[in-house]
């Protein structure tokens, strides 16, 4: 071996094929180096696919208090149901987004698309939008006002009572109206509200 790289080295043509070998030769290795170390350097991994880092991070999410999740119902986004039953039956369906909704009202005598945009309310028909001012007709429109309903409600404490997985917080007679507030860990779920024989049930899913 040593014979055939002395003849290799004894031409300028053999020597400058020699040091290409070397520079190959010693490339490989630091390759072969930079993979070994970077392996022994990665997190560990559970069975998820997910590492320790990512894990702990998620864990050490802080918790959103009650007003947080007040807050996410104001300017996040969700689709909502409210239900209106009592002297009249109504249906609200539609999405919230920052303040503006997109929805229908359903009664028993018909189906109609309406729109909220900079708090103006509008039907929309084949397209064509048309200002409308009886969207809570026979309803009190003050309770569909999230902003306005949380700053009455925490200007006074409630009751608080837990299951598994929500927290109720009520509000006995407020007003002559009894509030109930339920919410999970991230977000409220459901608002009911008994004012007159009439129940208001606000359901949001983000």
């Amino acid at each position: 071996m040593f014979k055939k790289i002395k003849k290799l080295r004894s031409t300028e043509r053999g020597k400058v094929l020699f040091k290409f070998m070397l520079y190959m030769i010693f490339f490989a290795f630091v390759v072969v180096l930079a993979i070994a170390t970077g392996a022994a350097k990665s997190p560990y991994r559970n069975y998820s696919g997910e590492s320790n880092e990512e894990e702990s991070m998620v864990e050490s999410r802080p918790e959103l208090t009650y007003f947080d999740k007040q807050k996410r119902l104001l300017f996040d986004k969700y689709d909502f149901t409210y239900k209106i039953t009592g002297l009249m039956n109504i249906e609200y369906n539609g999405t919230y987004d920052k303040g503006t909704v997109d929805g229908f009202k359903e009664t028993e005598d018909d189906l109609l698309r309406y729109v909220i945009e900079n708090g103006k309310v509008y039907t929309v028909l084949l397209g064509e939008k048309s200002e409308y001012d009886k969207l809570y007709e026979g309803l009190d429109a003050t309770l569909f006002d999230f902003d306005d309903l949380f700053m009455k409600l925490n200007q006074t404490g409630s009751t608080i009572s837990k299951s598994s997985d929500s927290k109720i917080y009520h509000y006995a007679d407020l007003d002559g109206r009894d509030f109930l507030v339920t919410t999970n860990d991230e977000s409220i779920t459901k608002i009911n509200i008994v004012d007159s024989g009439i129940l208001y049930e606000f359901i949001f899913k983000y």
